[in-house]
């Protein structure tokens, strides 16, 4: 077979560019969707309430005040951007989100244009899908994740292209933009060694060393002396936390390897989608002809020194779990996958970078992309402590007391549990004496007490003294020992239990108000 012949037969047997970006279209309109609808519906978690309570403070100094309290663990950019733009939108559940939603859609056309620019087309679509379904949970948070997150997408971007063609433009914006992330989370300072790991990479096998980089690298840095004050004051609060016993950070090695794990299998959806791509490759191993399978895609180059300019970037951005746990194991002993959010790109590529480029592979993407589609379709965020608030609330008779024994629970339902419901709660802390495994939660709460002296907490001894019928609503999905107290002593007994939260009533409460 002639070349020309070759390239005629692959135009043939390639997939459809119009298919291609349709099937991609299809599947931003369906996680554009998942999205809105998600964020406007499903109730805050914790977390995000925190965030809420201060975005509605009145003054950025309000604001920040709160924060080095202890109100939550950031400094204040991310808080005081939501603060002006609920003057124009409110502080629905929507709109708090929104600015998430819209940095996961810019994570995915940074990385899109990385990704293409060594996968071609086809693979980097299906990179790209498996990005943003790993990255969904936080488009639908208002929390900062996502806006670090592409902070980061857009750094890793302007890398690449100042390797190909320098600019100080590309290593000033790159400071910048790693600057942003580190005033909406310290974490983010840690994305700096990450980058500078792979000028390094870079610079070993080049034997270049790019002053405006690193110049740029060391800018970035330094603005977390800005936010020293405020850390110096949270550290105070952060080592009361994450002494307990069983604290639920603690940076283990299998917290690691949970991480890497859930930056690529995010649920089992992802697994479904990988499971099909892995079949198809199978199938174009079994049905195509010796010699037949590699193609060419668009724009791919087959070998060279930009490929590893490429493989610099992705096991570069591998790192960023490593270096923040290291850093969480030696200093502040927190550490979560969400503080590592942006090495979810680098699985991605990694994955994709490491598909056989075949036919029918290049050919199945389109049906791929569907699929991913469908999956993001059926999708529904889980939140902890999230519950059938309708089939517990519906137990709870009379106008007595409603004693929420969870930290997790208490701050959603303080939030957005109907009036008649929100003005029984309350939220009772331990005598000296009686600690919490994790004692997070009561910490987190006592902090935002202090704040906002209306915040219905009190001391049990003194709630006990003035009440004698009361329910206690409990999840055990934290380490809060309130309950056990109360069995302890003999005052509650179980009623009842509504999907995942157990429903308990005082001994002195009368038989027929005990639903």
């Amino acid at each position: 077979m002639t070349v020309t012949e070759q390239k005629r037969d692959l135009s043939v047997r390639a997939a459809p560019q119009g298919l291609l970006w349709i099937s991609a279209g299809v599947f931003l309109a369906s996680y554009l969707a998942v999205c809105i609808v998600s964020a406007a519906r499903t109730p805050l978690w914790m977390d995000e309430v925190l965030t809420v309570w201060i975005v509605r403070l009145p003054s950025a100094s309000r604001i920040y005040s709160a924060l080095a309290m202890g109100a939550q663990f950031s400094p204040p950019a991310y808080h005081l951007a939501l603060h002006y733009l609920s003057k124009l939108t409110g502080t629905g559940y929507l709109a708090m989100r929104s600015p998430s939603i819209a940095a996961i859609f810019i994570t995915g056309l940074c990385s899109f244009a990385l990704f293409r620019r060594y996968l071609g087309d086809p693979r980097a679509i299906f990179a790209c899908c498996l990005l943003l379904r790993t990255l969904l949970p936080f488009a639908v948070q208002a929390r900062p994740y996502a806006t670090v997150t592409c902070c980061f997408a857009a750094s890793l971007l302007l890398w690449d292209g100042y390797n190909r063609l320098a600019g100080w433009w590309r290593c000033a914006a790159i400071g910048l933009l790693l600057a942003i992330a580190i005033s909406v989370h310290i974490y983010s300072a840690l994305l700096i060694p990450c980058i500078g790991c792979m000028e390094l990479f870079r610079a070993f096998r080049t034997r270049q060393f790019r002053l405006p980089l690193w110049i740029a690298l060391g800018c970035a840095a330094a603005t977390i002396l800005l936010w020293l004050p405020l850390i110096h004051a949270l550290s105070r609060y952060n080592a009361g936390d994450t002494g307990s016993p069983s604290y639920y950070a603690k940076p283990v090695l299998s917290g690691l390897i949970s991480a890497y794990h859930d930056l690529v299998f995010a649920g089992p959806s992802n697994v479904i989608l990988l499971f099909v791509a892995m079949g198809v490759i199978a199938a174009s191993r079994l049905y195509s002809s010796p010699g037949s399978l590699e193609v060419q895609e668009n724009g791919e180059p087959r070998r060279g020194e930009s490929n590893k300019d490429f493989w610099t970037a992705v096991f570069g951005t591998l790192l960023l779990p490593v270096i923040v746990f290291a850093f969480s194991a030696a200093i502040t002993k927190t550490f979560e996958v969400r503080y590592v959010a942006a090495a979810a790109i680098g699985m991605s590529a990694l994955v994709a970078g490491s598909l056989r480029n075949v036919r029918l592979f290049g050919r199945a993407v389109p049906f791929l992309v569907l699929v991913a589609a469908l999956l993001t379709a059926g999708h529904r965020p889980h939140y902890v402590g999230e519950f059938d608030r309708q089939a517990v609330f519906q137990r709870l008779g009379g106008s007595y007391p409603i004693v929420v024994a969870d930290g997790l629970q208490f701050c959603p339902l303080e939030e957005s549990a109907p009036p008649e419901i929100r003005s029984r709660l309350v939220y009772l802390t331990l005598p000296p004496g009686v600690q919490s495994a994790d004692p997070t939660n009561e910490h987190q709460i006592e902090r935002w007490k202090a704040i906002d002296p209306s915040l219905p907490v009190e001391s049990v001894a003194e709630f006990l003294q003035r009440n004698e019928g009361f329910y206690v609503l409990d999840t055990r999905l934290s380490d809060d020992a309130l309950t056990n107290y109360l069995l302890d002593r003999h005052l509650i007994d179980l009623t009842s239990q509504a999907n995942n939260v157990m429903i308990y009533k005082s001994r002195s409460l009368p038989p027929s108000d005990a639903r």
